[in-house]
C-alpha cells in the first residue's frame, strides 16, 4: 500500500494528524541539518557555530519523533510511538555518525543516513504490528 492510497482511506481529522505527525520527521531532518552547520551564513566554509548542543539535539528529537509517531496513527499509539521514536534516534544517530568521518560535504548527502534510519522505525512497528493485535 502506498502513502497516498494509506492517505486517501483516512478521514478529514485523520488525514490532518498524518500530516503533522509527518512534519515531524521533517523537523528532525531540519534540526540535525541546522545543527551540523547547514545554514546559509555558514556556506563559505567557516566553522559552524552550533546553536544547540548535541544532548538537546537528540532530545528535541526523539520528542519530536515520538509525537509524529503517535500523530501518524493515534489509534495504535504505543506501537506508533515506539516506532518514531526508534526512527528519529536512527536517523539523528547516523546522521552525526556520518558527519564525524567527513572533512565536507554536500548538504544532500545526509539524505543517505536519514534514509537508512527509517528502516529500524519501520522493522520494528511491523515487528510490533504483527505481534500486538
Amino acid at each position: 500500500m502506498t502513502v497516498e492510497e494509506t492517505f486517501k482511506q483516512k478521514n478529514r481529522l485523520e488525514g490532518i494528524l498524518f500530516i503533522i505527525g509527518c512534519l515531524c520527521f521533517i523537523s528532525t531532518v531540519a534540526l540535525v541539518m541546522v545543527h551540523l552547520g547547514f545554514r546559509r551564513e555558514y556556506i563559505d566554509h567557516q566553522s559552524p557555530k552550533y546553536s544547540l548542543e548535541k544532548g538537546e539535539v537528540w532530545l528535541i528529537n526523539i520528542c519530536s519523533g515520538l509525537l509524529g509517531g503517535v500523530l501518524v496513527n493515534y489509534k495504535r499509539y504505543i506501537i506508533s510511538g515506539i516506532s518514531g521514536l526508534i526512527t528519529s534516534a536512527a536517523m539523528t544517530g547516523l546522521s552525526f555518525l556520518y558527519m564525524g568521518w567527513r572533512e565536507s560535504m554536500i548538504s544532500y548527502e545526509l539524505l543517505i543516513p536519514i534514509g537508512i534510519g527509517i528502516i529500524p522505525g519501520v522493522f520494528v512497528y511491523n515487528f510490533l504490528s504483527r505481534r500486538i493485535k
